[in-house]
């Protein structure tokens, strides 16, 4: 550490004494001012694009670029800062962003995050520039975009952003927070107004999501009940099945909002039934699923209501039922079952004596219900206390009578004995008809059997101590079930281990109601799980399907649940695909071992569709699957190998990445996946992705997994199937994944996004496989036939020229990249070719040999028959003119046929060891590519050229799929303009970057020599004669204005000034527009670190005669600098040419209130002309003018509308100015009139 921050404080002090030395400054500023830029769109190849800090003023670029440190900076030195309304809300929106994070688990959580800089910077505006700021009005972006750390800035101190009612109610549906909602209110109020709603803006308030909002409206502003009209809660009846918490409907009551519809309704129903039919609607709302002190209290308030209005119970009889309340309150420390019993003796709502008895499961004694619901006969009070008092917690110890302590209860054990004599006195003594209203109880009973009776023994003695009727009614099933406890128990999962328990499950489900409804919720949570495919598949056609009554043993179609993942099979087809991976136990992670661990980790993401057809087809499964596996089998080995080396502290990330790159190499070079039992279409199809996707490692998986050079021969080869595949995707698809350089829009051009290096490492990786390969065929005699060589180098010349065509289409690729990659691939050339060479010698000395052991054994054969030899050798030198003998004839003719033969061989071999195996293809695609590559500022002016200036249609353009040309054709059709353009025979490679070697080392990425700029340039114009597009003829002044913008954009001057005189000597005026002007301005002042004012002059000098004289040029070059706030120029044409006025053209706004707080301290004798009246936008002016221009203050024209305008609107602050520099005061009735001070000014300007 003490080594780093040595070094880093002498790097600190070399910087500053190179940026102190005034001479390496101007040469670095130099040189950084002429670097090619690179840049996603040529259309950013401009001025723009190289501006210094001091001339970048707006504040939306600079927010949108995230800026901030400038933005900072400029306002702390008080430079110009282009305050728009667009950018004030592009600096709100900033103030907060969205952070997108992944958990642990996979789970990508959105979280919004507060921008702490951007929310400074508001801030620091605010303190510099309040007036400008707050002429946008950024209280409304604020609620647009829910800044609330904004809205905070604004409503407080000391500006006290205030809104009118309308704007206050579309903060209430923003969901604006209650402090900042109250802050507005009391600032609204501060100024003396009344906030009033009507009844039509309240109603569109009852769709509010923020029921905090309502109470607030309720509660705080006092609105009228009557205004309120709430669709959801408009009756009583409909009152608990509203969106509003219990505050909002308690606050309701308190207002009186249901008091018109309770008379209404109540007219013809006495107070008991109509709060009878309320409580229906409560037992089913949320709210009754837990009752608390506030929903109790509640219903109280809406009892009283209801008898009050029906005249049913006095005010002191609801006095003295408030004071029990109280008391029962202060008694029970807020006890929620006594005050809710009370209320159910205070009502007499059987709903609601139903609802505390399944909620505490007691009896109210002495009550006029007990006697209408006959629960004084039913024994089982506290039920469901008694039942609990039989569960011993935390018992680890099994006893006699007592469960494993393997039960959810974390070693909780039953009372077995206790719990028997409960059941015999409950089963005897229960006499209730209607046993479904103590289904809870039942139910209760129940489960506690399933979740602690661990063996059949306990299981029958509890059965033996119910009777046959309370069996019926509990359902128990008749035999004992382990995985009952799985099934029950709600975190624990359920495991299929065999037939037997599907059968055991499937007989409990049946003649339980409600286990099988339990089993599907598990399944839907994924919490069942099976040994095997095979469990599974028995499984669904037992508890998940139905006989059909028809077909007896056929299965109807299974029930529609969520498809199992393959996690939930333990054993399943796939994991056999892990086996056959060649797995080292010193390069995999440990956990990879584990066959349970490898499934899930591993296929966790895949899902198992079941059909009806393939439930008996589990190789189709596994077929379906398998490639997704070995995807997800590669990533998981990244990822381990990332993770391990992430562990090891390293200072190199390069080293790092190459590290982690190469181990994954190294790691899956070893494994082999057993393809054997794919169909081949799809594993080309999977090459084929793997190479389009330039997908190293799954691409190196499958070619390890297959013999690529099968059955080379037929058509069912691996390399005839892949060039098939190949060539129909590049011929029949529209746009394909192999050609999709297809079309050229306006000033884009086709960049492929990609990493380099891993796009490098993956063609190297092919031109070593091609080398290896080819090298291997030469030198081997296995693959004999010609045809076969041929069909292997044109497999991986398709391979090599496609990815040789992405290579330079790479956004970013550097001119060594292309070079090492030429390079290599004339290295296989030359290095297979000196191999063919030494085998053709080889191969012509057996020849020689061969024919001399023929000529030996024909010596002696032709011993046997001289004559015959002679005629032999006779038809040999006549070469077949000699017809007289048909046996000599078919000898010549033999002979004849294997000297075609021999030749055609040897045509053969020459096509097969060609002079180049590897063809670099190049034609305009290439050429257009390499011209980006070093001269990027010429394909923006190829953009530029007419034909192709506007966007393409499809019908006027055509496009070879093989990278042949990319074409606009004329309307006749005849010319190929684009390839003209493009003229490959012109461009070569060599002539674009150089024969030479270049001169450079390792840092330098563009190439020294080779054809210059100029050059280029100069073919290009040379095309631009006669432009026209169809019928439609161009102007030469649009296109002469074209080429001025195109050279200033490119920061060529020189070709700049050269146009502008060719266009003189046309005699020829044009209109030159504000944008060449103004990029002259960013021109001058950008290109250097001092404005170059003798450059400026030169510019208005040539272009007054186009323009029309000096007057006009110059006028033209004012307006551009007071535009881009470039006070030097400003200063030096009004300066050089005595300017002593500015026409109202130059427009005053609070953007540019910089620019004439310089014009009043430097300039005051220039006159600014009238804009009319003295308006709001104008006061940050205000001051400005009244210091420095009392003389010339025109427009400056005060009325009695303005000044009342000022008061109806508020703007104390610009009275308070007014006031104190006498132009106004308050006459005795306290109004604000003009006083003689202006009255004067104003008759002396006149």
């Amino acid at each position: 550490m003490e080594i780093n921050n040595e070094y880093n404080k002498n790097n600190e002090i070399l910087f500053w004494k190179v940026y102190r030395n005034v001479y390496l400054n101007n040469q670095i500023f130099e040189n950084l001012s002429s670097m090619n830029i690179e840049c996603s769109n040529i259309i950013y190849l401009n001025l723009e694009s190289r501006m210094k800090f001091k001339f970048i003023i707006s504040l939306e670029w600079m927010v949108q670029k995230n800026l901030f440190e400038l933005i900072r900076y400029k306002i702390n030195k008080n430079e110009f800062i282009q305050i728009s309304p667009k950018g004030v809300r592009e600096l709100i929106k900033a103030s907060s962003f969205t952070r997108i994070t992944t958990t642990p688990e996979g789970k990508k959580m959105q979280t919004k995050v507060d921008n702490e800089i951007a929310i400074e910077l508001f801030k620091l505006l605010l303190e510099k520039r309040s007036e400008h700021v707050l002429s946008t009005n950024p209280i409304n972006n604020a609620l647009l975009y829910k800044r609330y750390r904004i809205i905070e800035i604004l409503v407080n101190e000391p500006y006290r952003a205030s809104v009118d009612g309308e704007n206050f109610l579309q903060f209430i549906r923003r969901s604006i927070p209650i402090p900042i909602l109250m802050k507005l209110h009391e600032n609204y109020l501060k100024l003396g107004n009344k906030m009033t709603f009507s009844k039509m803006d309240i109603f569109y308030l009852y769709g509010n999501s923020s029921c905090e909002v309502l109470y607030y409206l309720l509660d705080t502003l006092k609105i009228d009940a009557n205004k309120i009209e709430i669709f959801q809660a408009s009756s009583p009846k409909l009152f608990f099945l509203s969106c509003y918490p219990i505050k909002v409907l308690t606050k309701m009551i308190d207002i009186g909002y249901f008091n018109n519809s309770i008379l209404k309704e109540i007219e013809n129903e006495n107070s008991i039934q109509y709060f009878s039919m309320i409580m229906d609607s409560f037992i089913k709302s949320k709210h009754s699923k837990n009752i608390t002190t506030d929903i109790i209290e509640l219903l109280f308030k809406l009892f009283f209501k209801i008898n009050l209005i029906k005249n049913t119970k006095t005010q002191n009889d609801i006095d003295l039922i408030t004071n029990e309340i109280l008391l029962i309150k202060s008694q029970n420390n807020n006890n929620n079952q006594q005050l809710f019993k009370f209320l159910v003796e205070t009502t007499n709502s059987r709903k609601l004596y139903r609802l505390y008895y399944y909620n505490y499961f007691e009896l109210v004694e002495e009550n006029e219900i007990l006697k209408l619901n006959n629960f004084n006969k039913l024994n089982t009070n506290n039920i469901l206390n008694i039942i609990k008092g039989f569960i011993i917690k935390g018992c680890k110890d099994s006893g006699a009578d007592g469960g494993d302590g393997d039960g959810d209860g974390g070693g909780d054990q039953l009372d077995i004995n206790n719990f028997i004599k409960f059941l015999e006195l409950f089963s005897n003594e229960y006499k209730r008809k209607k046993w479904q209203l103590d289904k809870v109880a039942l139910n209760f009973i129940r489960n506690t059997i399933f979740k602690y009776v661990n063996n059949n023994e306990q299981y029958e003695k509890i059965k033996k101590s119910i009777n046959i009727k309370m069996l019926d009614i509990i359902q128990l099933p008749l035999e004992w079930n382990s995985k009952l406890i799985q099934l029950i128990n709600e975190n624990e999962i359920l495991t299929i281990d065999s037939k037997e328990d599907v059968d055991r499950l499937f007989k409990s489900t049946g003649s339980v109601v409600g286990l099988k409804s339990i089993y599907y919720q598990k399944r839907k949570l994924e919490m069942v799980t099976f040994e095997s495919y095979q469990l599974f598949q028995y499984t669904i056609n037992k508890m998940e399907s139905t006989l059909s009554k028809k077909h007896i043993g056929i299965y109807k179609t299974p029930i529609n649940l969520k498809p199992i993942k393959w996690s939930q099979i333990l054993n399943n087809p796939l994991s056999d695909a892990l086996t056959q991976c060649n797995l080292v136990n010193d390069i995999i992670d440990p956990q990879f071992q584990n066959k349970t661990i490898n499934i899930i980790n591993l296929i966790k993401s895949l899902t198992l569709d079941i059909k009806p057809q393939e439930l008996n087809s589990n190789l189709q499964v596994y077929f379906n699957f398998n490639f997704k596996l070995i995807k997800n089998f590669i990533n998981q080995i990244n990822n381990n190998n990332n993770n391990n080396n992430n562990n090891n502290n390293n200072n190199n990330n390069n080293n790092n990445n190459n590290n982690n790159n190469n181990n994954s190499f190294e790691i899956l070079s070893k494994i082999k996946i057993d393809l054997s039992k794919q169909k081949k279409n799809k594993i080309v199809e999977e090459l084929y992705e793997s190479i389009i996707g330039l997908d190293l490692k799954y691409c190196l998986v499958l070619l390890n997994s297959i013999d690529l050079f099968d059955d080379i021969n037929g058509k069912r080869g691996y390399i005839n199937s892949f060039l098939e595949y190949w060539d129909s995707i590049s011929k029949y698809q529209i746009k394909s994944p192999i050609s999709n350089f297809i079309y050229l829009d306006y000033n884009t051009v086709p960049y492929l996004d990609t990493n380099i290096d891993n796009f490098i490492q993956f063609f190297k990786f092919w031109i070593n496989k091609t080398s290896s390969t080819l090298q291997a065929i030469n030198n081997s005699n296995d693959l004999t036939s010609n045809i076969s060589k041929i069909k292997v180098t044109v497999f991986f010349q398709t391979i090599i020229t496609h990815l040789y065509n992405r290579l330079i289409q790479i956004r970013g690729i550097k001119f060594l990249h292309l070079l090492e990659i030429r390079k290599l691939i004339n290295d296989i050339n030359k290095h297979i070719n000196s191999n063919d060479n030494n085998i053709d010698n080889n191969d012509n000395n057996n020849n020689n040999n061969n024919n001399n052991n023929n000529n030996n054994n024909n010596n002696n054969n032709n011993n046997n028959n001289n004559n015959n030899n002679n005629n032999n050798n006779n038809n040999n030198n006549n070469n077949n003119n000699n017809n007289n003998n048909n046996n000599n004839n078919n000898n010549n003719n033999n002979n004849n046929n294997n000297n075609n033969n021999n030749n055609n061989n040897n045509n053969n071999n020459d096509n097969c060891c060609i002079s180049n195996f590897i063809v670099i293809n190049h034609n305009s695609y290439h050429v257009f590519y390499y011209i980006l590559l070093k001269y990027p500022s010429i394909i923006k002016y190829f953009f530029l050229i007419y034909d192709i200036l506007k966007p393409l249609e499809d019908d006027n353009y055509v496009y070879n799929y093989d990278y042949d040309k990319f074409v606009l054709k004329e309307p006749d059709n005849s010319k190929d303009r684009v390839r003209r353009l493009l003229d490959e025979n012109i461009f070569t490679f060599d002539y674009i970057f150089g024969t030479t070697k270049c001169k450079f080392d390792q840092k330098c990425f563009y190439p020294t020599n080779g054809a210059p700029f100029e050059t280029i340039l100069k073919h290009f114009l040379q095309f631009n004669h006669n432009i026209k597009l169809g019928k439609v003829n161009i102007s030469k002044s649009v296109f002469h204005l074209s080429q001025l913008i195109y050279f200033l954009n490119i920061r060529r001057f020189d070709l700049f000034l050269k146009e502008v005189k060719y266009i003189q000597s046309l005699n020829k005026k044009i209109e030159i527009n504000d944008l060449i002007i103004g990029k002259i301005i960013k021109y001058i002042t950008n290109v250097s670190q001092k404005i170059d004012f003798q450059l400026l002059q030169k510019s208005i000098d040539e272009l007054s005669p186009l323009i029309g004289g000096v007057k006009k040029c110059y006028e033209i070059f004012l307006k551009s600098a007071i535009s881009y706030q470039t006070t030097e120029i400003i200063s030096y044409i009004i300066n050089q040419y005595k300017i002593d006025s500015l026409e109202s053209i130059y427009s005053i706004n609070s953007s540019n209130y910089n620019l004439y707080e310089y014009f009043c301290k430097n300039h005051p004798n220039c006159k600014i002309s009238s804009i009319g009246h003295f308006n709001i936008s104008l006061m940050p002016f205000l001051k400005l003018w009244i210091q420095y221009l009392p003389l010339n203050l025109d427009f400056l024209e005060i009325s009695h509308d303005s000044v009342d305008k000022f008061i109806i609107t508020k703007r104390f602050k610009m009275l308070e100015i007014l006031n104190e520099n006498g132009f106004i005061k308050k006459d005795d009735n306290g109004e604000y009139i003009l006083t003689t001070k202006i009255q004067d000014y104003q008759k002396n300007v006149n």
